[in-house]
């Protein structure tokens, strides 16, 4: 999966009686993306946080922070969009298909928005929400949400207000089962009470009429993610009919979106904390009780080395107290190699350019040509997926594929890899490394 990290350019913070408020406003492959999080009971033990992502262009993500009912948030974010996006074009044009299996081809959150709605359309979705909950290991409660979301006019910023993620039926029933739920399965909006009612009558106030919810889980652990998908029609209408009848190819869809964000999630963290592939095999190795003395003896160092350099190196960047808590929080966001050993990668290489080094704002950068600080290459997981990724940037012909091995944990091929597979170095001397 080829993410393009986010930019953070801009964040405001409002805090009130048992909670905080934070907008972040990112730069992505010429997109914006606005995470608007919510920390209820921010520095207790028993805090969680509600974070919803609009990634798309400026003028629309704009409009729906207008609607914000956190009025400090909506003035600052509005204003801040307007002033510094405002000459971005409204479309891109980017070309979209509808075979599920092209979602790993997708760089960007924006892209992916687009491409979901192109998907669902069809099936008379206006809206969807594709909501990752990360659950504490020790009380397997939810503790984290992000919900990427369009077309939802607002709906959920107002379900984060209300707090109603913590009695949505929808969410309830994905966290113990993979079988998908439709408005009807909760009754007919009269007879419902209370919150659920509450929650009802403002989906279809926001043009949210009939809902599908299509769960997913991360084998091994309590997180799991839901696929909602939303029709102005209502159910006696036939709104639900569509999402019925092709409930397989959704539970596909939903699938492949949960593994794009567990995806996109990690390589963010990975660039956020800078860990290379020792300080992976280090935390794995922790978090399989291993010793000092045993890390000491893979690594081929000293058992002071690991306990006075190598640890306290990697607490600092995990930015926990010890390494113990470090291997839990690479644990719990995904980031420790499943497998040990190497695993097979592709790279793209031109005779006339060198090697690809991916993009950055829809720009591919080459080694011989543009390789401006990028440190490594980019690695294809399957050809399939590199001819997609390199048709959709505008690289067409020109290259081949060769085949390296890397590190389980490894996303990108480091220049010493690629040259002792025989591919040619990098022609920049400030092109370094990111793995030890």
């Amino acid at each position: 999966m080829g993410s393009e990290v986010k930019r953070l350019v801009k964040m405001f913070v409002s805090t009130g009686h048992d909670y905080e408020n934070r907008l972040r406003i990112y730069e992505q492959d010429a997109d914006v993306v606005v995470e608007r999080e919510t920390i209820f009971g921010a520095g207790r033990e028993d805090e969680v946080g509600f974070t919803v992502v609009y990634a798309d262009t400026a003028l629309r993500i704009e409009d729906l922070i207008s609607k914000d009912p956190d009025n400090h948030l909506s003035m600052r974010g509005t204003e801040f969009l307007s002033g510094r996006f405002r000459s971005r074009p409204v479309e891109r044009g980017d070309q979209v298909t509808d075979q599920v299996q092209t979602l790993a081809g997708i760089t960007s959150e924006a892209k992916l928005c687009r491409t979901i709605q192109e998907m669902i359309t069809p099936l008379g979705a206006k809206a969807f929400g594709a909501i990752y909950v990360s659950s504490d290991p020790q009380t397997h409660q939810p503790r984290t949400y992000v919900a990427l979301a369009t077309g939802d006019n607002g709906f959920l910023q107002i379900f984060v207000q209300k707090r109603w993620f913590a009695i949505a039926p929808f969410l309830t029933h994905a966290a113990v089962s993979n079988t998908p739920i439709y408005s009807s399965t909760i009754g007919l909006l009269e007879n419902l009470t209370g919150s659920w009612y509450e929650m009802g009558v403002t989906g279809r106030n926001c043009g949210l009429c009939s809902w599908a919810g299509f769960p997913t889980h991360r084998p091994g652990t309590n997180d799991f993610g839901i696929l909602h998908i939303a029709s102005p029609t209502l159910p006696v209408d036939g709104g639900e009919r569509p999402f019925q009848e092709n409930a397989v190819y959704l539970r596909g869809l939903a699938a492949e979106i949960f593994d794009w964000q567990l995806a996109a999630r990690r390589t963010q963290d990975l660039n956020d904390r800078n860990f290379n592939a020792r300080d992976l095999r280090v935390l794995k190795a922790v978090a399989s009780g291993n010793t000092a003395k045993d890390i000491a003896s893979t690594l081929d160092v000293t058992e002071r080395d690991v306990l006075k350099r190598v640890f306290p190196e990697v607490v600092a960047k995990a930015r926990t107290r010890n390494i113990r808590d470090a291997a839990r929080y690479a644990a719990d966001r995904g980031l420790l190699p499943t497998l040990d050993g190497k695993k097979v990668v592709y790279v793209a290489v031109s005779d006339t350019h060198g090697v690809y080094l991916g993009t950055r704002i829809g720009e591919p950068f080459w080694s011989k040509t543009n390789p401006s600080g990028i440190r490594d290459a980019f690695a294809f997981a399957t050809e399939t997926e590199a001819r997609e990724i390199l048709s959709n940037v505008g690289i067409n012909d020109g290259y081949r594929f060769v085949r390296v091995e890397v590190d389980q944990s490894a996303d990108t091929v480091t220049e010493e890899i690629c040259v002792a597979f025989g591919l040619p170095g990098w022609n920049d001397p400030n092109a370094q490394s990111s793995h030890g």
